[in-house]
């Protein structure tokens, strides 16, 4: 049931009813409960263990919020790259052969 709920392209549209809109809301219940549980890891650290990674108390949730978004940012650019690679290429244009060439060549000297 999962699988069919949120198996679906993301251009498509969920049938209206109480499913309607359940990705999205599911995304942002995951995203908001990631912030959190990295934010709540890194509230336990010393001032002195935050300064080192470049963090402070009071900028806490911002940075983690900033961290996150930047991370989706990059997987979303990844799937991008996967899709491009993933698409079949379009045959090249077959060379056109010696003869057609040597015609061409006649017929523009006429």
């Amino acid at each position: 049931m999962f699988k069919r709920l949120f198996g679906t392209a993301a251009g498509t549209r969920a049938a209206p009813g109480p499913v309607a809109g359940l990705r999205e809301r599911v995304e942002s219940w995951r995203f908001q409960r990631d912030v959190a549980a990295v934010t709540a890891t890194l509230d336990r650290l010393s001032d002195r263990q935050l300064a080192m990674i470049g963090m402070r108390r009071g900028e806490l949730f911002e940075a983690v919020s900033d961290m996150m978004l930047r991370a989706e940012e990059e997987r979303r650019i990844g799937r991008e790259v996967v899709a491009l690679l993933e698409r079949p290429r379009a045959a090249p244009a077959p060379a056109p052969a010696a003869e057609d060439l040597a015609e061409d060549r006649a017929t523009a000297a006429a």
